[in-house]
C-alpha cells in the first residue's frame, strides 16, 4: 500500500462564520468562502472544509457531546491499484462507497469516517532555517526572524480517542496498510502512512475514560519562530492558545 498522508479534514460546525475566522487567523489560505462551506489550504495543498453540522451530506459524528467536530479525514495514495487495493479490502469489512472523482470513503471499526484519493498535495521547499547548538554555529550577529502570523506547510496527524484501542489499532495495520511506528502500550498507538517520512499521520488514543471523538488536528511550520509569530497573531485575534 502507498499511502501519502493527510490530504483533507472536513468539519461540521456549528457556527460557520466563527469557523472561517478561526482557519483564517491560523494561517492557512483561504480557497472558498460562501454561505454554505468554506475552504482553506495549507501551503502543500492540504485543504480544511467546514460545513454546517446539520449538512446532510456530512459524515454523522462519533461523538454526541460536541456538535462542532470533524467528520472525516482523507489520506493520499500513489495510484489507481492503491485505490483498488484499498477499496477491495474495505468492501470485505463494511460499507465503501466511491465518489465521482474516484475517492473512496468508508469508516473505521469506531465509526470515525476516513476516505482515500489519488494524492493531490504538492511538495514543499521550506526556507533553510538557521539555528545554533553548542559547537554548531549557523546564525552569527543576525536578528532571528520575525512573523506576524503562521502560514502551516502541512497537516501531519489527527487524534482520536477511543474505547477499543487494540481493535482501531489492527484495522489501521491490518485492512488499511498503515505502519506502526511507536506506542504507548495499554494507551496508544502511532500509526503512519506508508509512504509518508512523518513520525506518524494517525495516533489512537485511549484516555482511560471511555471516551471515543476527535482530539485535535496538527500542523508543521518552518521554523519555532514562525510557531511563536502564529500563537501570537491568534491571541491578538481572541483565541485561547
Amino acid at each position: 500500500m502507498h499511502h501519502t498522508g493527510i490530504e483533507k479534514v472536513i468539519y461540521g460546525v456549528e457556527d460557520l462564520e466563527v469557523a472561517k475566522k478561526f482557519w483564517r487567523d491560523f494561517g492557512l489560505e483561504s480557497i472558498v468562502e460562501d454561505q454554505t462551506h468554506a475552504v482553506f489550504a495549507a501551503r502543500n495543498n492540504a485543504t480544511i472544509e467546514v460545513y454546517p453540522t446539520d449538512d446532510p451530506a456530512l459524515p454523522p459524528p462519533v461523538a454526541t457531546d460536541t456538535k462542532s467536530t470533524v467528520r472525516e479525514v482523507t489520506f493520499g495514495v500513489h495510484s489507481v491499484d492503491d485505490l483498488t487495493a484499498l477499496k477491495r479490502r474495505l468492501s470485505a469489512t463494511g460499507n465503501v462507497t466511491e465518489d465521482d472523482d474516484g475517492a473512496i470513503h468508508a469508516a473505521d471499526p469506531l465509526g470515525f469516517g476516513f476516505a482515500f484519493r489519488l494524492a493531490q498535495c504538492q511538495p514543499i521547499t521550506p526556507p533553510p532555517v538557521e539555528t545554533n547548538v553548542p559547537g554548531n554555529i549557523k546564525r552569527l550577529n543576525q536578528r532571528g526572524q520575525k512573523f506576524d502570523q503562521a502560514s502551516p506547510l502541512i497537516m501531519s496527524h489527527i487524534v482520536y480517542m477511543t474505547d477499543d484501542l487494540e481493535t482501531q489499532k489492527d484495522f489501521y495495520v491490518n485492512v488499511l496498510g498503515f505502519k506502526l511506528t511507536d506506542s504507548y502500550p495499554g494507551r496508544g498507538y502511532f500509526v503512519r502512512c506508508a509512504d509518508a517520512n512523518n513520525h506518524h499521520n494517525v495516533f489512537l488514543l485511549d484516555p482511560g475514560e471511555g471516551k471515543r471523538g476527535f482530539h485535535h488536528l496538527a500542523f508543521e511550520l518552518g521554523s519555532i519562530h514562525e510557531l511563536f509569530g502564529g500563537g501570537n497573531n491568534m491571541t491578538r485575534n481572541g483565541w485561547e492558545t
